[in-house]
């Protein structure tokens, strides 16, 4: 293997040095295999084999035994809006992943969060008219008012939240990881559950980066399907990637799912996909009563969302593991990635709100541990 090599003398080093330096490393027979130097090189990682959140068991596997690199992958750089849709790069994988594992990467929260807010402050921020008037329904007569949980408490320690529109593409690399982020998932659903429907108008709520949405408006064309969101940035990333895309019987507006702008009656199919589990059990009611007011008789509330815990010890363990212990509503300590989940548990209990509210032939089923479907139907 030759001589041993040294690093060069720092009070006298210049670059020549360093790139003889690297040469006589890159000549060693062993260089491949050195997993140190390809991380300082931003190659050879771009968590190949991470299935994230498809089961339990890969994702015990992403949290305690998926390599992560020794150092971060080379930034991605993403300066236009229309970028934000291009598939994710390993810096982004590695954003994500080290999120779980912060304390081997960062040491603590605090660290890792201001590198995470450094990253997304690079990305587009989908900006609009002041008081978002841009982006209201049409029969809006003003700005939406957002309610006091959503600019209160951030899930996902997304900074700023989702009214934040530089975490809209961090936000859009969410479905190379959760199952109902996945069109072609979200696809194989919408037939199985509603083949047989002919909706003449769909309404997606909290349509976030509006996966579900466009899924709806490609398997039914003849229908009108409508997506709202509180976050007027993800509302214009909406509008630009359904342009991009080609599709013209979907529109999207910002607005609340807790008191909708549209005429009681006149929708067929009502959808939400992770939407509920991130409120307070009061808005999650005032929410669910709003859909029952929207759907047509027979119309059917739709849902892919976290599944209601039946056991007790169970529910208890996923809340305490999701929420560090720390109600969504305190300030003296730190939250976890999910802290609504106790309001959602042992609050919201969706399979009893929705019978509860007046919905009847009410469904659950089981997709994975991270993962349920619910249907639910307005009487006739």
């Amino acid at each position: 293997m030759g001589e041993p090599l040294s690093l060069p003398d720092e009070s006298s080093v210049t670059i020549d040095d360093l790139n003889d330096f690297l040469d006589g490393v890159l000549a060693m027979n062993d260089t491949a295999e050195w997993d140190t130097f390809s991380d300082f090189l931003s190659i050879n990682w771009n968590a190949d084999g991470v299935k994230w959140f498809e089961t339990v068991e890969t994702f015990m596997y992403m949290l305690l035994f998926a390599r992560i690199p020794e150092f971060s992958p080379e930034p991605s750089v993403i300066t236009d809006e229309a970028l934000c849709m291009q598939p994710e790069v390993p810096f982004e994988k590695y954003v994500y992943m080290a999120a779980f594992r912060h304390e081997e990467v960062f040491g603590d929260i605090e660290t890792y969060s201001e590198f995470f807010k450094n990253w997304t402050d690079t990305t587009p921020a989908f900006e609009g008219l002041e008081g978002d008037i841009d982006v209201i329904p049409p029969n809006a007569e003003g700005p939406i008012a957002l309610p006091y949980h959503y600019t209160k408490t951030f899930v996902h320690f997304l900074p700023g939240g989702y009214t934040n529109g530089h975490t809209v593409r961090v936000s859009f690399t969410g479905n190379t990881k959760f199952n109902f982020l996945k069109e072609d998932i979200i696809r194989k659903y919408v037939l199985e559950l509603h083949g047989d429907l002919q909706p003449k108008r769909i309404l997606d709520i909290g349509t976030g980066n509006c996966f579900s949405a466009m899924v709806y408006a490609e398997v039914y064309p003849e229908a009108e399907v409508i997506g709202i969101d509180l976050a007027a940035p993800y509302i214009r990333f909406c509008n630009l990637w359904k342009e991009m895309r080609g599709i013209s019987n979907v529109h999207f507006y910002q607005d609340n799912a807790e008191n909708t702008h549209f005429e009681d009656e006149s929708f067929d199919i009502i959808q939400y996909s992770y939407v509920i589990h991130e409120m307070p059990a009061e808005n999650a009611e005032m929410l669910i009563n709003e859909a029952y007011r929207l759907l047509t008789p027979g119309g059917v509330f739709s849902g892919f969302e976290v599944p209601y815990i039946d056991d007790f010890v169970t529910r208890k363990a996923t809340i305490q593991f999701q929420t560090w212990g720390c109600d969504w509503n305190q300030t003296d300590c730190q939250q976890g990635p999910e802290p609504y989940t106790g309001e959602y548990m042992d609050g919201t209990r969706m399979p009893y709100m929705l019978e509860d509210v007046g919905f009847v032939d009410n469904e659950r089923r089981f997709f994975s541990v991270f993962d349920g479907i619910f249907l639910s139907y307005k009487p006739s």
